[in-house]
Formats: C-alpha cells, structure tokens, sequence
C-alpha cells in the first residue's frame, strides 16, 4: 500500500469518519459515509469492511470495519490524523488491551476487568466527540 494511500485515508477519516464502541461489550467499530460511494470504495479496497447502500431512512453509503481490522486501520492512519488523533489512540488501546480472554459457552467472555475497562473507554470516547463539538461550533 501505498503511503498516499495512507495519507489520503487519514484525512478523508479525519473529516467523514467516526470512531466507535458499542454496548453492551463495547466493541471497537469505524465508519465513515458519503453520499457517493466512490471514496468508501477506494477505503474497502484499500483496507477492507464492507459498503451499505442508502435505504429510505438512510440517505449515506456507509463503509465499516470492526475489530482487529478497525484497530489495523487506525494504527496505520494514526500518524496522519489530526481531528481524531486522541479517539484512534483509544480505539487502538481499545482493541489491544480490551480483548476476551476466553470462549465460553455461557456468558460474555470477558472478565470484570476486560469490560470495565471497555467502559472506560466508550466513555472516553463520547466526552473526546462532545469535546469537540463544543469547540467547533462555540
């Protein structure tokens, strides 16, 4: 891949992107959407996920990545970020340090610990986008 490639996923990110963790187990999530699919599609060839298409409600494409592959993608946008620099550190550390540590057949799989501090994080997160909303339009 390209370092342009990188470069130009950064800033589009940085603009059209949104770092995410979702209850109940605070899994790490990125989308970006557009209202032409053309850029979301330069993201899924370049760093995979998956593109859905407007519906009635919905008036964007959306592109998202989950997981693994939402952490390897702000690792390698990480140094190019400017707006969401500080929420891609979260979602990395997210995903690094907030995994299962363990399949079970009953329950989450996740200790107290482990979602505690997904917690911890997803509420990060919110106060960093509230935090920026607030500067942007005072």
């Amino acid at each position: 891949m390209k370092e342009t490639d990188i470069a130009w996923a950064a800033g589009f990110f940085d603009g059209e992107g949104c770092i995410t963790s979702s209850k109940p187990w605070y899994a790490l999530s990125v989308t970006a959407s557009q209202n032409e699919i053309q850029p979301l599609q330069k993201l899924q060839e370049l760093f995979g996920g998956n593109i859905t298409s407007p519906t009635r409600n919905r008036k964007h494409f959306y592109w998202y990545i989950y997981r693994d592959e939402a952490s390897t993608f702000l690792q390698l946008i990480l140094p190019y970020l400017v707006v969401k620099k500080e929420q891609a550190k979260i979602g990395i550390n997210l995903r690094n340090n907030g995994k299962f540590i363990q399949n079970r057949w009953h329950g989450s799989g996740l200790s107290v610990e482990v979602l505690e501090f997904r917690k911890n994080c997803y509420t990060e997160l919110r106060r960093l986008k509230n935090t920026y909303r607030k500067v942007q339009y005072e």
